[in-house]
């Protein structure tokens, strides 16, 4: 779907130049998120949808894919996932018309479905990886996993997901600086694959012995009630519950926050990290968060525990507590890392593997639009959290 971070994504595109992208997506919302009225630009669409619902939950398909894919003529395309049957449908036709192509996804198998539901996801993704001229896997974890697949012969390289962080930069968190406080910071759904109810649990373990902790959450999600109830009476004017915030808000919102914490179950990538580190906030993630692995763990931004494990969580929240210039240490690495997640090097790191793939003498017939200067990059149906 159109969320604002592709959009600001393809934007740097079209100012740096060197990549003119066009998209299409296969919703314009998904179920629990919500970003707001924001008119698509020239080049990006929306595909018309069939729906159903099924065991699995949605059962997508876009008839209108093959003939959309036909109206266009780029350089190089990109596939965004494997699971759905759109995306089967365009990796078939790119196949069959010689395109050059690249699968962009999140680390497969986290999911685990049953033995027979994992094979043939194997079966899918070796067929789809066999067929591309390369994988841009989102974040190391997401490169190893790709690798463990068997798949030789095309470069598989780390493509994170880019927001615009300057905003965060402009907006730096006062983190460890305000005397005798520690307020912890969420930004999510309130879903059970985020681990708020890990968090909580957290959080009233680290509140025994540290009176000084806040708690804030932001976001909404089925969940709120459930978790609003959980918590118990002598705690509930420090744990604060403030919504959907929209993106344009989020600056602010981090700023006054010591301490982030992102406990997910499974988070692909998890771009909140980016703008926490932006904004100079150390991080507490879980180690199932892409982002944690690659920009937290042994960074010294922060710390990162296993995935489901409130004691671990709620210890490493402790550290900071009773240290605020372990705080202010950290809040400066993160500023520092952050600046490996501009959209400027996302723009620099899709521009090169467009050129490695264009530059690779693969047997297919190559586009005849754009230039060596200019590719055409043609996204079809991003389909990854984030």
């Amino acid at each position: 779907m159109p969320t604002p971070y592709w959009q600001e994504l393809f934007e740097a595109f079209r100012r740096d130049g060197r990549i003119q992208p066009s998209a299409l997506y296969m919703y314009s919302v998904a179920p629990g998120t919500y970003w707001g009225d924001r008119a698509l630009p020239d080049g990006e669409a929306v595909l018309p949808s069939r729906l159903a619902k099924t065991w699995g939950g949605r059962l997508c398909h876009h008839p209108s894919i093959q003939e959309a894919l036909i109206k266009s003529d780029a350089d190089v395309y990109v596939v965004g996932g494997y699971s759905t049957w759109t995306c089967r449908a365009a990796m078939r036709w790119l196949r069959r018309n010689r395109k050059r192509w690249v699968l962009f996804g999140e680390r497969p198998g986290v999911t685990h479905r049953g033995r027979i539901a994992g094979r043939l996801r194997r079966l899918v993704l070796s067929s789809a990886i066999r067929d591309a001229a390369a994988v841009a896997a989102v974040g190391s974890a997401a490169v190893t996993a790709y690798r463990d697949l068997g798949f030789e012969g095309r470069t598989i390289t780390s493509v994170p997901y880019y927001t615009d962080t300057e905003p965060f930069r402009r907006r730096p968190a006062k983190a460890g600086q305000v005397a005798g406080r520690l307020r912890l910071l969420f930004c999510g759904q309130l879903i059970a694959r985020k681990g708020v109810d890990v968090l909580l649990s957290a959080f009233h373990r680290v509140s025994r012995n540290h009176p000084n902790a806040e708690l804030v959450l932001a976001g909404e999600g089925p969940l709120r009630k459930e978790l609003e109830a959980s918590i118990a009476p002598h705690l509930r004017d420090r744990v604060r519950f403030v919504g959907f915030q929209p993106i344009e808000s989020l600056p602010d919102l981090f700023a006054d926050a010591d301490l982030f914490v992102l406990p997910s179950r499974h988070d692909g990538w998890g771009v909140v990290v980016n703008q926490a580190l932006a904004a100079g906030l150390p991080v507490v993630a879980s180690d199932a968060v892409g982002a944690a692995l690659d920009f937290v763990s042994g960074c010294g931004t922060g710390i990162v525990v296993p995935a489901g494990d409130a004691i671990s969580l709620a210890n490493a929240i402790s550290t900071f507590a009773d240290d605020a210039h372990k705080i202010r240490r950290h809040a400066k690495q993160a500023s520092m890392m952050a600046a490996e997640l501009t959209l400027e090097r996302g723009v620099d790191t899709w521009a090169a593997l467009f050129d490695e793939v264009l530059a690779e003498n693969l047997p297919i017939r190559p586009s005849i639009s754009g230039s060596d200067n200019q590719p055409d990059a043609f996204a079809i149906a991003p389909e990854a959290n984030r």
